[in-house]
C-alpha cells in the first residue's frame, strides 16, 4: 500500500497504525480462550493466564494482529506460554483445538461456527482484536476507492 501497489487492504492493527496509512476500524471482537470439549479445563470453567502457561497453544504466526494481542497480554502478565502449532486460518486453528492438539484464543464469532469447542472464562484479562480497512494517507483515492470507502462508512456507522 505504501509503495502504491495496493489501493486498499484489510489490516489487523493491535496498537498504532503505520505512518502513511489511514485506517478505518471495521470491527472489534473479543478473543476468547477455547479448549476441546474433552480438555480438563472444560470442566473447570474459570482460569487465569498463569493457569494456561503449561498448555500447548495453537496460534497464528508472529506478525498477525491477533497473535500480537495474545502475546502482549501474556507478556504483561509475566506469563510464558508455548506455541506448539502456528496456523494462518481461524477455522484451521479451531479444528486443531477441537482435536485436542492445543488451546487457542479465537475471535468469539468463530466459536459459534465451530462445534466441539469450549470457551473458558479468563478472569484476569479481556482481549479484543480489531480489523481495519487501510488506505494510503499520501495518495488521493480513485473514484472507485472513494465509492467503496463511502459504502464502508455507511455500513460501519449502521452497526
Amino acid at each position: 500500500m505504501l509503495s502504491g501497489d495496493l489501493d486498499v487492504a484489510f489490516l489487523s492493527l493491535p496498537e498504532r497504525k503505520p505512518a502513511g496509512i489511514d485506517a478505518r476500524e471495521l470491527a472489534t471482537v473479543p478473543l476468547v480462550p477455547v479448549v476441546s470439549a474433552t480438555h480438563p479445563f472444560a470442566r473447570r470453567g474459570r482460569v487465569s493466564l498463569a493457569d494456561l502457561a503449561g498448555e500447548p497453544f495453537v496460534d497464528f504466526p508472529p506478525g498477525y494482529g491477533n497473535r500480537e494481542v495474545v502475546d502482549r497480554a501474556f507478556a504483561a502478565a509475566g506469563v510464558v506460554r508455548r506455541v506448539a502449532l502456528e496456523v494462518p486460518d481461524i477455522d484451521m486453528g479451531a479444528a486443531l483445538v477441537r482435536h485436542g492438539l492445543g488451546i487457542a484464543f479465537l475471535p468469539a464469532f468463530a466459536v459459534a461456527r465451530n462445534p466441539g469447542l469450549h470457551v473458558l472464562d479468563v478472569y484476569d484479562t479481556m482481549l479484543r482484536w480489531s480489523m481495519h480497512l487501510g488506505t494510503s494517507s499520501t495518495r488521493r483515492p480513485s473514484s472507485a476507492l472513494r465509492a467503496l470507502l463511502d459504502l464502508v462508512d455507511l455500513h460501519v456507522i449502521a452497526l
